[in-house]
Formats: C-alpha cells, structure tokens, sequence
C-alpha cells in the first residue's frame, strides 16, 4: 500500500491525490510518497519529472522491491539517508538494481566498516557520487520546491538517532518536515535554535512515532495539520 499526499494539506488536495497512482495525469504540485516499508522508513516526493528519496526502508525483502513499480519514479535525482540504521538504508541495494541515482546524501559516515564499505560501493554507482550535508544547506533538486537541511545534529556526536539529518521542503502549496529518528532531546535543541522554519503542514513523526520522540514540544513547534507514522504492525519495538 502507498499514501500519497499532495503538500497542500487541504480536503480537496487530500482527495484529489488519494484516487491511486493509476490516476492520469498525475497529481498536481509536489506529492510525497509514504510507502508501507514495514518496521522502516522511506519517503518519496514527487515534483514534475523530479523525485527525491529519503530514506530506502528496511532490509530489500521488505522494503523497495515492491514499490520500485508503484511509485512514478524512474529515477531519483537524490537519495538522502538520514542515519545508517538498517531500517532507513537497508533497501539501497534493491533501489540501485531497480532506479538511477543521481546522488546519495548522507549527514554522517557510518560507524561500521561493513556499512562504509556498502556506502564506498553505492557511491560508484550514482551519477555524480555520494555527499554530506549540512545544517542550513538548501538542495536545489526538486522543480519548485525548496529542499532545506534543518540540522544533521551536534558536530561531535556520530552517527546515530540524535544526529538524524532534518529536512524541510516546501513549495507555493506547503511543506513537509522530515526528521528521521530524532530523539526528544534532539526535538528540543532543533526547535530552540531553528523554530522559525520549524512550521510544516506534514510532519512525518520522528522514530516511527515512537514515544522516546515526538514531544508536545515539538509538535508545537511544528503545528502539523497531518502527521504520518511509518512503522510495522505489531512490530517488536512497541511504535
């Protein structure tokens, strides 16, 4: 099963975008795509011939082998990986069999040497390599859209749930926030040192709406209209 949403977060655009992919034309304006990946995470968002990936889902089994044929993509412009858990990187190697990457964006290395090595491999196999990005870089990727790196989390932490990398993208019909697994601690340094970008009409719930996550902090801070929750039933985890 997939989601898909229009930016603009109204009734109407809700409606008009829920119809299926088979609906033709497309829906209008950037759409974001919220596959059902099981216990993972991986968001497609769709502007005109553009598409960009965040996060690939959990192992292939489970994660891109099917919904590479159901999501109107045939490439992605860039993938962003918001930390190397298995459940937000494990689907790269079925997305690389299946569709062109154009660049695989990263805010920290792995800390083991079996994943840097697999990211050594992804790298040699996109269109223009891999790269890391930084707190208040804008991604200039998507038609019409403006793709913003809130924060990739404190310098001297590794990689890991508190160094999510945090993304906004936005357009004339509204916004999306994406944070990865970001802890409640991480919630409350972002929002008290960036709350004037922090409003968003989505908001994907950080770790899977788990409640080590997603304060009433950071959901006032944010103010979502929508928030979606990627998480599998009865996973072991209790999301």
């Amino acid at each position: 099963m997939v989601k898909t949403i229009f930016l603009l977060l109204v009734v109407a655009g809700l409606g008009a975008c829920d119809r299926g992919l088979e609906a033709s034309p497309p829906c209008a304006g950037a759409t974001a795509f919220f596959p059902d990946v099981g216990q993972g995470q991986a968001t497609a968002i769709r502007s005109g011939a553009s598409c960009a990936l965040v996060d690939a889902g959990p192992v292939p089994d489970t994660a891109v082998l099917f919904w590479g044929r159901t999501i109107p993509c045939d490439s992605f412009a860039a993938v962003l990986i918001t930390h190397w858990d298995l459940d937000h990187r494990g689907g790269l190697d079925s997305l690389f069999a299946l569709r062109p990457v154009g660049e695989l964006l990263y805010g920290r290395l792995p800390e083991e040497d079996s994943v840097l090595a697999r990211l050594q491999g992804y790298c040699r196999r996109t269109r223009r390599g891999c790269r890391q990005v930084r707190g208040g870089e804008r991604l200039e990727v998507l038609e019409g859209v403006n793709w913003q790196i809130l924060s990739t989390g404190p310098d001297s932490l590794p990689d890991g749930n508190e160094t999510s990398v945090v993304s906004r993208f936005s357009d004339v019909r509204g916004s999306l926030l994406i944070a990865g697994d970001l802890d409640s601690l991480g919630e409350q340094k972002l929002f008290m040192t960036v709350s004037v970008y922090m409003k968003s009409d989505l908001l994907l719930l950080s770790h899977h709406g788990s409640a080590g996550s997603n304060s009433l902090a950071w959901l006032g801070a944010v103010r979502p209209r929508l928030a979606v929750a990627q998480a599998g039933r009865n996973n072991r985890y209790g999301h």
